[in-house]
Protein backbone atom coordinates (compact mmCIF):
# COMPACT_ATOMS: atom_id res chain seq x y z
CA UNK A 1 0.00 0.00 0.00
CA UNK A 2 2.80 2.42 0.93
CA UNK A 3 4.55 1.72 -2.35
CA UNK A 4 1.39 2.36 -4.39
CA UNK A 5 0.77 5.57 -2.42
CA UNK A 6 4.37 6.73 -3.05
CA UNK A 7 4.01 6.07 -6.77
CA UNK A 8 0.76 8.01 -6.82
CA UNK A 9 2.41 10.94 -5.05
CA UNK A 10 5.38 10.83 -7.45
CA UNK A 11 3.05 11.00 -10.47
CA UNK A 12 1.17 13.91 -8.92
CA UNK A 13 4.45 15.69 -8.20
CA UNK A 14 5.63 15.15 -11.79
CA UNK A 15 2.35 16.47 -13.19
CA UNK A 16 2.63 19.47 -10.88
CA UNK A 17 6.19 20.21 -12.08
CA UNK A 18 5.20 19.88 -15.74
CA UNK A 19 2.27 22.23 -15.13
CA UNK A 20 4.59 24.67 -13.38
CA UNK A 21 7.11 24.64 -16.25
CA UNK A 22 4.30 25.06 -18.78
CA UNK A 23 3.00 28.03 -16.84
CA UNK A 24 6.45 29.67 -16.84
CA UNK A 25 6.90 29.12 -20.58
CA UNK A 26 3.42 30.45 -21.40
CA UNK A 27 4.09 33.50 -19.24
CA UNK A 28 7.14 34.33 -21.39
CA UNK A 29 5.72 33.04 -24.68
CA UNK A 30 6.42 36.28 -26.52
CA UNK A 31 10.13 36.23 -25.65
CA UNK A 32 10.38 32.53 -26.55
CA UNK A 33 8.54 33.05 -29.82
CA UNK A 34 10.70 36.07 -30.73
CA UNK A 35 13.99 34.28 -29.99
CA UNK A 36 12.83 31.21 -31.94
CA UNK A 37 11.95 33.39 -34.93
CA UNK A 38 15.33 35.13 -34.76
CA UNK A 39 17.16 31.80 -34.67
CA UNK A 40 14.98 30.42 -37.48
CA UNK A 41 15.87 33.49 -39.56
CA UNK A 42 19.54 32.89 -38.84
CA UNK A 43 19.07 29.28 -39.97
CA UNK A 44 17.47 30.47 -43.21
CA UNK A 45 20.35 32.89 -43.86
CA UNK A 46 22.92 30.21 -43.07
CA UNK A 47 21.29 27.74 -45.48
CA UNK A 48 21.27 30.40 -48.23
CA UNK A 49 24.82 31.71 -47.86
CA UNK A 50 26.71 28.64 -46.61
CA UNK A 51 28.88 26.94 -49.23
CA UNK A 52 27.98 23.40 -50.29
CA UNK A 53 30.22 20.45 -49.51
CA UNK A 54 31.41 18.26 -52.38
CA UNK A 55 32.05 14.58 -51.69
CA UNK A 56 34.47 12.46 -53.74
CA UNK A 57 34.51 8.71 -53.11
CA UNK A 58 36.92 6.05 -54.37
CA UNK A 59 36.43 2.34 -53.72
CA UNK A 60 39.20 -0.20 -54.16
CA UNK A 61 39.92 -3.82 -53.32
CA UNK A 62 42.95 -5.21 -51.55
CA UNK A 63 44.93 -7.91 -53.38
CA UNK A 64 45.51 -10.70 -50.86
CA UNK A 65 46.30 -13.71 -53.04
CA UNK A 66 49.79 -15.00 -53.82
CA UNK A 67 49.81 -15.30 -57.58
CA UNK A 68 53.57 -15.74 -57.60
CA UNK A 69 53.54 -19.01 -55.66
CA UNK A 70 54.52 -21.26 -58.58
CA UNK A 71 57.17 -18.89 -59.81
CA UNK A 72 58.51 -18.44 -56.28
CA UNK A 73 58.97 -22.21 -56.01
CA UNK A 74 60.76 -22.38 -59.35
CA UNK A 75 62.95 -19.39 -58.55
CA UNK A 76 63.91 -20.86 -55.18
CA UNK A 77 65.59 -23.74 -57.02
CA UNK A 78 68.03 -21.17 -58.33
CA UNK A 79 68.47 -19.54 -54.95
CA UNK A 80 66.24 -16.53 -55.68
CA UNK A 81 63.83 -15.01 -53.17
CA UNK A 82 61.08 -13.15 -55.05
CA UNK A 83 59.06 -12.13 -52.01
CA UNK A 84 56.39 -14.83 -51.58
CA UNK A 85 52.81 -13.76 -50.89
CA UNK A 86 51.35 -10.32 -50.68
CA UNK A 87 50.29 -10.50 -47.02
CA UNK A 88 53.65 -9.57 -45.66
CA UNK A 89 55.13 -7.10 -43.22
CA UNK A 90 53.62 -3.63 -43.12
CA UNK A 91 50.65 -4.53 -45.35
CA UNK A 92 49.55 -7.71 -43.62
CA UNK A 93 46.08 -6.30 -42.83
CA UNK A 94 43.65 -3.62 -43.98
CA UNK A 95 44.01 -1.59 -40.76
CA UNK A 96 47.59 -0.77 -41.73
CA UNK A 97 46.44 0.34 -45.16
CA UNK A 98 43.81 2.65 -43.66
CA UNK A 99 46.41 4.08 -41.27
CA UNK A 100 48.80 4.66 -44.20
CA UNK A 101 46.21 6.85 -45.97
CA UNK A 102 46.10 9.13 -42.92
CA UNK A 103 49.84 9.59 -42.32
CA UNK A 104 51.32 13.09 -42.47
CA UNK A 105 53.94 12.21 -45.08
CA UNK A 106 51.34 10.80 -47.49
CA UNK A 107 48.95 13.76 -47.03
CA UNK A 108 51.84 16.20 -47.52
CA UNK A 109 52.93 14.47 -50.72
CA UNK A 110 49.37 14.69 -52.08
CA UNK A 111 49.10 18.39 -51.17
CA UNK A 112 52.29 19.07 -53.14
CA UNK A 113 50.94 17.34 -56.24
CA UNK A 114 50.71 19.68 -59.22
CA UNK A 115 47.46 19.68 -61.18
CA UNK A 116 45.83 21.82 -63.87
CA UNK A 117 43.27 23.96 -62.05
CA UNK A 118 41.49 26.90 -63.68
CA UNK A 119 43.61 26.49 -66.83
CA UNK A 120 46.94 26.72 -65.02
CA UNK A 121 49.31 24.41 -63.21
CA UNK A 122 48.90 24.70 -59.46
CA UNK A 123 49.87 22.80 -56.33
CA UNK A 124 46.86 21.34 -54.50
CA UNK A 125 48.05 22.99 -51.29
CA UNK A 126 47.92 26.43 -52.96
CA UNK A 127 44.43 25.72 -54.28
CA UNK A 128 43.48 24.70 -50.72
CA UNK A 129 44.75 28.10 -49.55
CA UNK A 130 42.68 29.85 -52.24
CA UNK A 131 39.24 28.32 -51.84
CA UNK A 132 39.47 28.50 -48.03
CA UNK A 133 40.55 32.17 -48.37
CA UNK A 134 43.29 31.67 -45.81
CA UNK A 135 45.62 34.36 -47.18
CA UNK A 136 42.88 36.99 -46.75
CA UNK A 137 41.98 35.70 -43.28
CA UNK A 138 45.62 35.80 -42.21
CA UNK A 139 46.23 39.44 -43.19
CA UNK A 140 45.33 40.56 -39.65
CA UNK A 141 47.51 37.89 -38.04
CA UNK A 142 50.91 39.15 -36.86
CA UNK A 143 52.67 35.88 -37.69
CA UNK A 144 50.89 34.87 -40.89
CA UNK A 145 50.14 38.27 -42.51
CA UNK A 146 53.05 37.94 -44.99
CA UNK A 147 52.50 34.27 -45.74
CA UNK A 148 52.76 33.43 -49.46
CA UNK A 149 52.05 30.45 -51.72
CA UNK A 150 54.16 27.30 -51.54
CA UNK A 151 56.72 26.82 -54.33
CA UNK A 152 57.26 23.09 -54.74
CA UNK A 153 58.01 19.95 -52.75
CA UNK A 154 61.73 20.24 -53.59
CA UNK A 155 62.09 23.74 -52.09
CA UNK A 156 63.12 23.53 -48.40
CA UNK A 157 60.30 24.56 -46.07
CA UNK A 158 60.56 27.24 -43.42
CA UNK A 159 59.48 26.58 -39.85
CA UNK A 160 56.30 28.60 -40.46
CA UNK A 161 55.43 26.70 -43.66
CA UNK A 162 55.96 23.40 -41.89
CA UNK A 163 53.64 24.56 -39.12
CA UNK A 164 50.94 25.55 -41.65
CA UNK A 165 51.21 22.13 -43.33
CA UNK A 166 50.76 20.44 -39.96
CA UNK A 167 47.62 22.51 -39.42
CA UNK A 168 46.26 21.56 -42.84
CA UNK A 169 47.07 17.91 -42.15
CA UNK A 170 45.03 18.00 -38.92
CA UNK A 171 42.12 19.73 -40.68
CA UNK A 172 42.01 17.23 -43.53
CA UNK A 173 42.35 14.10 -41.40
CA UNK A 174 39.86 15.24 -38.74
CA UNK A 175 37.26 17.04 -40.88
CA UNK A 176 37.61 16.10 -44.55
CA UNK A 177 39.05 12.62 -44.98
CA UNK A 178 37.42 9.32 -44.14
CA UNK A 179 39.02 5.95 -44.96
CA UNK A 180 36.98 2.96 -43.89
CA UNK A 181 36.05 -0.64 -44.58
CA UNK A 182 32.22 -0.56 -44.78
CA UNK A 183 31.84 -4.33 -44.92
CA UNK A 184 34.12 -6.23 -42.54
CA UNK A 185 33.77 -9.42 -44.58
CA UNK A 186 34.47 -7.85 -47.99
CA UNK A 187 38.01 -6.85 -48.85
CA UNK A 188 36.96 -3.40 -50.10
CA UNK A 189 38.07 -0.06 -48.68
CA UNK A 190 36.38 3.30 -49.36
CA UNK A 191 38.19 6.65 -49.40
CA UNK A 192 35.94 9.70 -49.01
CA UNK A 193 37.13 13.30 -49.27
CA UNK A 194 34.76 16.21 -48.68
CA UNK A 195 35.56 19.88 -49.11
CA UNK A 196 34.07 23.20 -50.19
CA UNK A 197 35.70 22.87 -53.62
CA UNK A 198 34.48 20.23 -56.08
CA UNK A 199 37.72 19.93 -58.07
CA UNK A 200 39.87 19.73 -54.95
CA UNK A 201 37.75 16.88 -53.54
CA UNK A 202 38.10 14.89 -56.75
CA UNK A 203 41.81 15.54 -57.35
CA UNK A 204 42.80 14.99 -53.74
CA UNK A 205 40.97 11.65 -53.50
CA UNK A 206 42.47 10.42 -56.79
CA UNK A 207 46.00 11.53 -55.97
CA UNK A 208 45.81 10.14 -52.44
CA UNK A 209 44.91 6.70 -53.78
CA UNK A 210 47.66 6.91 -56.40
CA UNK A 211 50.33 7.96 -53.90
CA UNK A 212 49.44 5.12 -51.51
CA UNK A 213 49.37 2.65 -54.42
CA UNK A 214 52.83 3.81 -55.57
CA UNK A 215 54.14 3.59 -52.03
CA UNK A 216 52.88 0.04 -51.72
CA UNK A 217 54.24 -0.99 -55.14
CA UNK A 218 57.63 0.40 -54.15
CA UNK A 219 57.52 -1.53 -50.88
CA UNK A 220 56.14 -4.70 -52.45
CA UNK A 221 58.69 -4.92 -55.28
CA UNK A 222 61.68 -3.97 -53.17
CA UNK A 223 62.95 -7.56 -52.82
CA UNK A 224 62.36 -8.29 -56.50
CA UNK A 225 64.23 -5.14 -57.56
CA UNK A 226 67.12 -5.98 -55.24
CA UNK A 227 67.27 -9.49 -56.73
CA UNK A 228 67.37 -8.10 -60.28
CA UNK A 229 70.13 -5.68 -59.33
CA UNK A 230 72.26 -8.36 -57.61
CA UNK A 231 71.86 -10.91 -60.42
CA UNK A 232 72.47 -8.23 -63.07
CA UNK A 233 75.76 -7.33 -61.35
CA UNK A 234 76.73 -11.01 -61.20
CA UNK A 235 75.82 -11.43 -64.86
CA UNK A 236 77.94 -8.43 -65.88
CA UNK A 237 80.86 -9.73 -63.83
CA UNK A 238 80.70 -13.25 -65.35
CA UNK A 239 80.38 -11.81 -68.86
CA UNK A 240 83.53 -9.75 -68.35
CA UNK A 241 85.38 -12.79 -67.01
CA UNK A 242 84.11 -14.94 -69.91
CA UNK A 243 85.18 -12.37 -72.48
CA UNK A 244 88.63 -12.13 -70.90
CA UNK A 245 89.03 -15.93 -70.82
CA UNK A 246 87.87 -16.32 -74.43
CA UNK A 247 90.34 -13.65 -75.53
CA UNK A 248 93.17 -15.26 -73.55
CA UNK A 249 92.41 -18.66 -75.12
CA UNK A 250 92.37 -17.18 -78.62
CA UNK A 251 95.72 -15.42 -78.07
CA UNK A 252 97.22 -18.62 -76.68
CA UNK A 253 96.10 -20.64 -79.73
CA UNK A 254 97.54 -18.03 -82.10
CA UNK A 255 100.92 -18.08 -80.37
CA UNK A 256 101.18 -21.86 -80.02
CA UNK A 257 99.78 -23.18 -83.30
CA UNK A 258 102.84 -25.26 -84.25
CA UNK A 259 103.90 -26.31 -80.76
CA UNK A 260 103.26 -29.88 -79.60
CA UNK A 261 104.63 -29.51 -76.06
CA UNK A 262 102.61 -31.15 -73.28
CA UNK A 263 102.91 -27.99 -71.17
CA UNK A 264 101.37 -25.87 -73.90
CA UNK A 265 98.60 -28.41 -74.44
CA UNK A 266 97.83 -28.45 -70.71
CA UNK A 267 97.58 -24.65 -70.62
CA UNK A 268 95.20 -24.73 -73.59
CA UNK A 269 93.01 -27.35 -71.87
CA UNK A 270 92.87 -25.24 -68.70
CA UNK A 271 91.89 -22.11 -70.62
CA UNK A 272 89.22 -24.01 -72.57
CA UNK A 273 87.86 -25.44 -69.30
CA UNK A 274 87.65 -21.95 -67.77
CA UNK A 275 85.75 -20.72 -70.81
CA UNK A 276 83.34 -23.69 -70.61
CA UNK A 277 82.71 -23.17 -66.87
CA UNK A 278 82.10 -19.45 -67.35
CA UNK A 279 79.73 -20.24 -70.24
CA UNK A 280 77.71 -22.57 -67.99
CA UNK A 281 77.69 -19.97 -65.20
CA UNK A 282 76.61 -17.25 -67.63
CA UNK A 283 73.73 -19.41 -68.94
CA UNK A 284 72.45 -20.14 -65.43
CA UNK A 285 72.75 -16.52 -64.36
CA UNK A 286 70.79 -15.39 -67.43
CA UNK A 287 68.02 -17.85 -66.46
CA UNK A 288 68.03 -16.47 -62.92
CA UNK A 289 67.98 -12.89 -64.22
CA UNK A 290 64.98 -13.58 -66.45
CA UNK A 291 63.12 -15.22 -63.56
CA UNK A 292 63.87 -12.23 -61.33
CA UNK A 293 62.66 -9.81 -64.03
CA UNK A 294 59.47 -11.83 -64.48
CA UNK A 295 58.91 -11.73 -60.73
CA UNK A 296 59.32 -7.94 -60.78
CA UNK A 297 56.95 -7.50 -63.73
CA UNK A 298 54.30 -9.80 -62.25
CA UNK A 299 54.15 -8.14 -58.85
CA UNK A 300 50.55 -6.89 -58.88
CA UNK A 301 49.82 -3.59 -57.12
CA UNK A 302 47.92 -3.75 -53.85
CA UNK A 303 45.12 -1.42 -54.91
CA UNK A 304 42.62 -2.43 -57.58
CA UNK A 305 40.35 0.56 -58.22
CA UNK A 306 36.62 -0.28 -58.39
CA UNK A 307 34.97 3.18 -58.50
CA UNK A 308 36.45 6.59 -59.36
CA UNK A 309 34.82 9.94 -58.47
CA UNK A 310 33.02 11.42 -61.49
CA UNK A 311 32.01 15.05 -61.98
CA UNK A 312 29.61 16.42 -60.93
CA UNK A 313 30.29 15.15 -57.43
CA UNK A 314 27.73 14.48 -54.75
CA UNK A 315 26.77 17.86 -53.32
CA UNK A 316 25.56 18.44 -49.77
CA UNK A 317 24.06 21.69 -48.57
CA UNK A 318 21.71 22.53 -45.70
CA UNK A 319 18.20 22.98 -47.10
CA UNK A 320 16.23 26.10 -46.20
CA UNK A 321 13.45 24.25 -44.35
CA UNK A 322 16.01 22.20 -42.41
CA UNK A 323 17.94 25.36 -41.50
CA UNK A 324 14.74 27.02 -40.23
CA UNK A 325 13.68 23.96 -38.21
CA UNK A 326 17.08 23.18 -36.71
CA UNK A 327 17.98 26.75 -35.76
CA UNK A 328 14.42 27.52 -34.65
CA UNK A 329 14.39 24.48 -32.34
CA UNK A 330 17.83 25.40 -31.05
CA UNK A 331 16.62 28.92 -30.22
CA UNK A 332 13.47 27.57 -28.54
CA UNK A 333 15.37 25.17 -26.25
CA UNK A 334 18.07 27.70 -25.43
CA UNK A 335 15.69 30.49 -24.38
CA UNK A 336 13.37 28.04 -22.59
CA UNK A 337 16.29 26.60 -20.64
CA UNK A 338 17.47 30.10 -19.76
CA UNK A 339 14.00 31.19 -18.52
CA UNK A 340 13.41 28.02 -16.47
CA UNK A 341 16.94 28.11 -15.02
CA UNK A 342 16.56 31.78 -14.08
CA UNK A 343 13.21 31.13 -12.36
CA UNK A 344 14.53 28.12 -10.42
CA UNK A 345 17.59 30.11 -9.29
CA UNK A 346 15.33 32.94 -8.11
CA UNK A 347 13.18 30.51 -6.09
CA UNK A 348 16.26 28.88 -4.57
CA UNK A 349 17.69 32.24 -3.45
CA UNK A 350 14.32 33.29 -1.95
CA UNK A 351 14.00 30.08 0.05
Amino acid sequence: MDSAEDNKNSVKELIHKIGYLKKILLKHWLIIFSVSIIFASLGLLYSIYSKPTYIATISFSLEDQDEMGGMAGLASQFGINIGGGSNEGLFSNSENIIALFETRQIIKKVLFTEEKINNRKQLLINHYLDFNEYLDKWKKDKVLKNFDYFKSENVPLTRLQDSVISGFYQEIVENNLDVSKPNKKANIITVTLKSKDELFSKLFAENLTEVVSDYFSEYKTKKARENVKIIQNRSDSVKRALSASEYELAVFKDRNQNLIKAESYLSQVRLARDVEILNIMNTEIIKNLELAKMALLNKKPLIQIIDYPVLPLERKKLRKKHGILIFGALGFFMISGYIIGKDLLKKTLQS
